[in-house]
């Protein structure tokens, strides 16, 4: 599948110049569809001075799970990319993020949703599918789906994800994120009662 193909290519770095336009492009699409921004480290010298990967994943900001949580503007979200930030983007209501590094899961998830088409996006490490949902899914930092391959659920209003332009990351079906399809039984967590 033309994701796993694109996978195996690598990640093209963002271009040096920083392009204002396409990240306020993007994070106003992310607003509209209901998601709300969260300034992590990245790369800022005085929140992780060593440019660690994992560090620049970590959020600064505070209370962005809480009911009252009001995302940044789209201005000082960018400002904050431009700077050296990331943003991660809280997922919308009604969606589920199933994320994943593993190649084997990512070549798994690929071939199974065929005809799904749901909006998938490549990373610097993984990918990222974003479904529909109603289901009450709990999230994991890791658990084993039904089709026999780990994942990370990405939740609404609890988890967040690093979205294209940042890093590299890049669409496919990005179309599809108007209206994703239902999160797939298959990719159910894996327990001994179903």
């Amino acid at each position: 599948m033309e994701q796993t193909a694109r996978l195996n290519e690598g990640i093209q770095p963002i271009e040096s110049d920083f392009d204002r336009q396409l990240y306020e492009k993007f994070f106003s699409r992310y607003y509209a569809l209901g998601y709300k921004g969260v300034n992590l480290k990245g790369y800022l010298k005085n929140f992780n001075p060593t440019g660690d990967y994992n560090v620049g994943k970590e959020p600064i900001t505070k209370g962005y799970t809480g009911q009252g949580y009001r995302s940044p503007t789209v201005q000082s979200l960018v400002d904050h990319v431009q700077k050296g930030g990331e943003v991660g983007w809280l997922v919308a209501p009604g969606r589920i993020v199933v994320d994943s590094e593993d190649k084997y899961a990512i070549q798994k998830i690929d071939q199974s949703c065929n005809g799904l088409k749901p909006p998938s996006e490549i990373t610097k490490h993984g990918n990222h599918w974003t479904f529909s949902t109603s289901e009450d899914v709990t999230g994991g930092t890791k658990v084993y789906t039904r089709l026999g391959v780990p994942v990370t659920y990405k939740l609404a209003g609890k988890g967040y994800v690093i979205q294209t332009p940042s890093r590299g990351n890049r669409w496919i079906n990005e179309d599809a994120l108007d209206n994703p399809p239902p999160f797939p039984d298959w990719l159910l967590e894996h327990r001994k009662d179903n």
